[in-house]
Parts: structure tokens; sequence; C-alpha cells
């Protein structure tokens, strides 16, 4: 339970830091790219006073998954700030944080995960719980043209779910979580230099201090974050089609509540009730994995 917790602080301080970041002014596609180089530093000092990284080695077998999940990790982030861009925060918020609907799907299909009604209506309550969490403005702005990016969120958080639980639960020991996560982080920083490189205009908008500082502040709990589920994922009585709806969940219902503290955003009486349909998601998905 502890790592499930520790991901869902770390996730949601990530959220928190980019509602700051947003006051800073600072090239977001540079902050990301410092921050995978920042997990880096961050798995390697882990793994070093762990002694993990001394016995571990980089594997063939996961060595793709590494590579190609540290792609998807810019990659979304771009569909993500396009989806911002052109349909708001609300919807990329949603878009991501219901990629359990693919995740959870996967699980029953490729890990067979128990199926059971609690967790179908939980799925099915859970949805529209994150969207009226995160909803800010009743008047959601979605036109057909720009469908494309939140389904490109939502696809390619669900897959990079997917995957993650492929890499624990097929190739990837526990004792080389650290040099997986390392390279995983190693990869996504070097496709976001080269992106940076052959961006045109690729050096305006940038204050290297602001972007150096973001980063920093970013790559620590962005690194525990995945390092945490990882950790969970690897709990034996746990299932992913029950870690995913949860985590996700968790993570909109923690935001929401900490940006009304910390940021004095109000919760609207919609608000209210999304908060009570994803805690009644919680509780029926916790009552099928125990069922």
């Amino acid at each position: 339970m502890i790592y499930l917790v520790l991901s869902i602080l770390c996730s949601t301080g990530i959220i928190l830091l980019f509602k700051v970041f947003e006051k800073w002014d600072v090239n977001i596609t540079v902050v990301i790219t410092i921050n995978y180089m920042v997990c880096v530093i961050v798995g390697m000092f882990a793994g070093l006073s762990s002694g993990d990284l001394q016995n571990g080695q980089i594997s063939i077998s996961w060595l793709w998954l590494a590579a190609v999940l540290g792609v998807l990790f810019i990659i979304g982030f771009i569909w993500m700030n396009q989806t911002v861009r052109h349909s708001g925060v609300t919807v990329a918020t949603v878009a991501s944080k219901t990629s359990f609907i693919i995740s959870a799907t996967g699980s029953f299909l490729i890990f067979s995960d128990i199926v059971n009604w609690q967790k179908i209506l939980a799925l099915v309550l859970a949805i529209p719980g994150v969207y009226l969490v995160t909803l800010k403005d009743q008047s959601i702005h979605l036109n057909k043209r720009d469908l494309k990016f939140p389904l490109a969120v939502l696809l390619s958080s669900g897959l990079i779910e997917i995957l993650l639980k492929l890499a624990q639960s097929s190739y990837v020991a526990e004792s080389d979580y650290h040099i997986f996560l390392i390279t995983l982080f190693a990869s996504a920083a070097v496709t976001g230099i080269v992106m940076q490189l052959l961006r045109p205009g690729k050096f305006s908008k940038v204050h290297i201090r602001k972007e150096i500082w973001a980063g920093l502040l970013l790559g620590i709990p962005n690194y525990g974050s995945i390092y945490f589920l990882v950790k969970v994922l690897n709990q034996k009585n746990w299932e992913a089609s029950f870690i995913y709806p949860i985590n996700n969940t968790g993570i909109v219902i923690l935001s929401g509540l900490l940006a009304m503290i910390f940021f004095k955003e109000r919760m609207s009486r919609l608000n209210v009730w999304g908060l009570i349909l994803a805690l009644i998601a919680i509780i029926l998905i916790s009552l099928g994995e125990y069922a």
C-alpha cells in the first residue's frame, strides 16, 4: 500500500508543479527534457544507495521496451500539450487519467486479470467521476477536428501503462528496476534533445535558469511516480486492473483537493459529485479485487 500512496503523491506533485510553471513563463518542452536528464541522475543515486545498480545490468530482453517507453513519454507529452492548446486542461486531464480504461482492458485480456461486476461498474463510474472532478468550466470546447489529440493522449497513456506492466511481469527483475528506469528516462531525454535541436526557433523563449530549476523540481517526483508504480505492479496479490484505476483516480482526487487548498480553486457542485463517484469507484474496485 505504501508504494501506491507514494506513487499517487509523486504524480500529484507533478500536476501541482505544472500549475506553478504556468506562472514562470518557461519553455515546457525544454523543462520536460531537462526533467528526464534529472530522472537519470536520480535513478543513479537511488540505484547506488540501494546497491541495485552494482548488481543490475542492461538486458537485451527489455532494452527495446525501455527505448519505446522513453519515446512514448516524450510523444505523449507533446500530444498532451496540443490537447491543452486546442481543447483545454480539462479535456487533457480526462484523456490522460481515463487511460485506465485501456490498461484495465489490456490487463483482462493480456494478463488474465479477474473480471467481475464490481470492477466493471467501478470503471463505468470512474470515467464520469474523473471528468466531473477535473471540470473547471462547464462549457467544454472540443472540435471534431481536434479530437485526434485527446484520443492520442488516451491511447499513448494506456499503452504506456500496459507496457510498464509487461516489463515488470515478464522482462525486468526487481533488482533491475532502477537500471531499467534509468535506460527509459535516458531514451526520453535523448529523444527530447533531438526534437528540440530539430525544432525551428528552438532557442526562442528559453530562460535557461528557470528551465533548469523547473526541470530539477520536476525530475525527482517524476522518477518517484514511475518507480513506485512499478513497485506496486510487483505486488503479488494486486492486479493491474485494480492498480491503474485506483492510481489514476486517486491522483485526480488528491490534485483537485490540494489545488483547492494551495491555489484557492473552488470546488463546484459538479466537482463534488465527481469526487463522490470517484470514491464509490475506488470502493467498488477494491471490493472486486478482494472478492
